[in-house]
């Protein structure tokens, strides 16, 4: 009998230690604040924000800057490999910056100085983090942006992007865009705009249904004719 409840002990602690161990990977201590912008005081950058519940904020945190995409498995893979060393993901260095304090909203922030214009579009990981009982806690999820991603969908919510050093790096670009045409056949564009009916019908529809207070799903031909014509 003894050993039964022995086992249902250690069952139990087992059970207890993976719960545990689910709710601090998924724990809302700290939290990425999605989207991000670009400062156009002083020494231009992009930055990144989070958020840390009341009960941490004394803690350390900070954040995890990956060049490039990537994913908070990847980044832990990329520390322990480290073991204690130059932590390196996507072939270029991961930096660790410590954030002293916070808002009184409790959130914090980084600028990420001294991107290049040649780097414009390029993407910037990062990853909030708050340490807890001497262990990293991240935030759920990674927030991805780019200085021309940013500077667009400012321009797109009619903001002036005009402060932007070196906007015409991104407006004027000789990067060349690929997508599907109408046949669904792979197309090689120039500049940054959006061609591709498609995704300009899901940006469009966006718009109808704010402007007229709609929740169509689609542009399918008889329904969006019975809106069309009212008023």
């Amino acid at each position: 009998m003894r050993k039964i409840f022995r086992s249902l002990l250690v069952l139990v602690f087992g059970v207890f230690l993976i719960s545990s161990i689910n709710v601090k990977a998924t724990s809302p201590l700290v939290e990425a604040i999605d989207g991000a912008s670009i400062r156009t005081q002083g020494v231009q950058g992009l930055r990144f924000y989070a958020t840390l519940d009341e009960s941490v904020k004394a803690n350390e945190h900070g954040f995890y800057l990956v060049y490039g995409k990537t994913t908070i498995a990847e980044l832990e893979a990329a520390i322990t490999a480290a073991a204690g060393g130059t932590i390196t993901l996507n072939d270029k260095t991961v930096f660790k910056v410590q954030v002293p304090g916070v808002t009184a909203e409790n959130e914090f922030s980084v600028v990420l100085l001294g991107i290049p214009e040649a780097g414009y579009f390029d993407n910037v990981s990062v990853i909030p983090y708050v340490v807890v009982a001497e262990e990293n806690v991240y935030s759920a999820a990674t927030v991805s942006r780019s200085v021309a991603e940013v500077a667009l969908k400012m321009a797109n919510a009619g903001e002036d992007i005009s402060d932007i050093q070196g906007v015409n790096a991104i407006t004027a670009t000789a990067k060349k865009k690929g997508g599907y045409n109408h046949d669904d056949n792979i197309e090689i564009s120039s500049g940054i705009y959006e061609l591709n009916h498609k995704y300009l019908a899901v940006e469009f529809l966006k718009d109808w249904n704010e402007k007229f207070n709609l929740e169509l799903e689609n542009l399918e031909a008889d329904a969006f004719y019975a809106s069309a014509i009212v008023g």
